[in-house]
């Protein structure tokens, strides 16, 4: 049993010296009359002080709030020590506490401190924290970048309705990302017009980039030619040598010109899926041809179809993230199985467009898409 007598000679013997040297923490224990007599080196470490120095004086002075230290030694139960933190200075922290140290018979006979050096802990957390505020920052930048380069992509989309030369062009979007890949074009010339719907591989701002690009290839593209297949052509040739060596890019695209005079489509296709015809009789048609996309090879023959149609006639455009979204309960082979549904999505008598539409969005809410998604419907007035 430990009493006020033997509590002094206890920390005399070599193994309890031992036992408390070999403990990661420093430890002074004083006695009844809170005279320290006893300090292991690690507290002669962390308090910068050597135990002959502080032998006999009080272990109130061991801490800086010495009324904390006696009040709470005095009134404190052994179960329920006073802890705290406090700074030494020269970025140097220690924690604290103190308990009184009781006979078997509830009888105070002497207090014990244990300290702990807490610096690089607070040099830890500081640096969390300044790193917090820095991701923070970059965050807000990145945030800003994000939203310019939405800005900027939005502007390079044609309004939702276009009505030119007998037709009306309506389109929607939705962006897996902040930004995406899909571009869409609509270019009213002298004598017909041209309708665009890309995907530019990869997904978010890294995909967004290369749109600008694309559109500026487009305008000069569909100045110089009123052919579908030689447009994809030239566009193919230019991207390949613009990203020869230096980057690895690719694009899908659909190139639609529609002649007025002869009510007929001409269409052709850059590994992009193929086009849906729903006719003003509610029947689809649709061809499952691929075709290699823009950019990886220098030279490629695209073919081009042409259609006639009548009032009433649409043709629907879409990217892959659509016919992706209608396959999920499908087999892959059934790919096209969107086409096939649009009959049913859609009312007769009502807007195709704002019944698709609105079935992408619904379907948006479950599914959860990860690639971008555009649709455009191309109606003959």
């Amino acid at each position: 049993m430990i009493s006020t007598e033997n509590l002094g000679s206890l920390f005399e013997n070599e193994f309890v010296k031992d036992l408390f040297r070999s403990l990661g923490e420093g430890i002074i224990i004083a006695d009844q009359n809170d005279a320290v007599i006893y300090m292991n080196p690690q507290a002669e470490a962390i308090l910068r002080c050597r135990f002959h120095e502080m032998k006999g004086k009080l272990i109130y002075d061991c801490h800086r709030c010495q009324y904390k230290i006696n009040d709470l030694i005095a009134n404190r139960h052994p179960t329920n020590p006073y802890r705290s933190e406090l700074s030494l200075g020269e970025n140097r922290w220690v924690s604290v506490s103190a308990t009184p140290i009781n006979s078997s018979e509830g009888k105070r006979i002497g207090s014990a401190m244990l300290v702990s050096d807490t610096s690089l802990r607070r040099q830890m957390e500081k640096t969390i924290l300044a790193q917090r505020d820095e991701l923070k920052e970059r965050q807000s930048d990145l945030n800003f970048q994000l939203n310019l380069a939405r800005q900027i992509q939005k502007a390079f989309f044609p309004p939702e309705s276009i009505e030119a030369q007998g037709l009306n062009v309506r389109s929607w979007n939705h962006q897996a990302l902040s930004v995406g890949g899909d571009f869409y074009f609509v270019r009213p010339m002298e004598k017909g017009t041209w309708i665009i719907l890309g995907d530019v591989m990869g997904k978010g701002l890294s995909a967004s980039m290369f749109v600008p690009l694309l559109n500026s290839f487009i305008s000069e593209a569909t100045s110089a030619s009123g052919a579908p297949r030689e447009v994809l052509r030239q566009l193919n040739k230019w991207l390949f040598e613009f990203t020869e060596d230096r980057v690895t890019l690719f694009s899908t695209m659909i190139a639609v010109y529609w002649n007025p005079e002869l009510k007929e489509f001409s269409i052709s296709l850059a590994g992009h899926p193929a086009p849906c015809l729903f006719l003003a009789d509610r029947t689809v048609s649709f061809s499952e041809r691929s075709t290699p996309p823009l950019g990886i090879a220098f030279s490629v023959c695209y073919g081009e179809d042409r259609q006639k149609v009548s009032k009433g006639d649409r043709l629907i455009l879409v990217s892959d993230g659509i016919l992706d979204l209608g396959t999920k309960p499908f087999p892959k082979k059934q790919f096209y199985e969107f086409y096939n549904m649009v009959p049913e999505i859609s009312r007769p008598g009502e807007d195709l467009f704002n019944d698709l539409k609105q079935w992408l969005e619904s379907e948006i809410k479950e599914k959860k898409p990860n690639d971008d998604l555009t649709l455009v419907v191309i109606e003959v007035m």
